[in-house]
């Protein structure tokens, strides 16, 4: 069984010689591949963790094939994300774009209204629900279905489902620790 590919832009600026990991990003991902129907069908490529801001062309040029591409949207990168979500619908237009992060109010549809690059969006605290998303993707059930995600319908119209539970902090690995990094 082929798995599906899983991008994840949570890019930074570069101080000096250092670089931040995207913890946030990391956690995201950490804790749904723990998840056996999202470990079983998804997979982070090697490169696939975009974290280093720069030319959006040079980033899209990292993307192979992807069927979702996560972005962690903070005031820094937010357009850069943007941009970033353009050039992969124009490259690969059956590619999901999920948006995540600060930029995405909780249970407000504005990120999707304004932001037509995204297919949808995750609120709150987002492990659940970007778990959820990923096994919903690979089932092919209903977004409906998926706590804590704005996402547009067929018509255009855009949906917030109810928001996701917290997922308790002891069950969320470290991406350090966990090998995510």
């Amino acid at each position: 069984m082929t798995r599906r590919r899983l991008y994840i832009a949570a890019v930074n600026n570069r101080y000096g010689q250092n670089v931040f990991l995207p913890l946030a990003a990391g956690l995201m991902w950490g804790y749904a591949r723990r998840v056996p129907h999202v470990a079983d069908d998804w997979t982070v490529p090697p490169g696939g963790l975009l974290y280093l801001k720069e030319a959006t062309g040079a980033a899209l040029d990292r993307v192979e094939a992807p069927d979702v591409v996560a972005f962690s949207s903070y005031i820094w990168n937010h357009e850069w994300n943007r941009a970033l979500a353009r050039a992969v619908k124009a490259r690969f237009p059956r590619c999901v774009t999920i948006a995540g992060g600060i930029q995405v109010r909780d249970g407000k549809p504005d990120v999707l209204r304004s932001s037509p690059e995204f297919d949808c969006a995750v609120y709150g605290e987002g492990e659940g629900a970007f778990a959820d998303t990923l096994a919903a993707l690979s089932s092919d059930e209903p977004l409906a279905t998926v706590p804590s995600l704005i996402w547009r319908r067929e018509d255009g119209e855009v949906v917030v489902n109810q928001r996701h539970g917290e997922v308790p902090i002891e069950t969320i690995p470290s991406p350090y620790l966990d090998g995510v990094f």
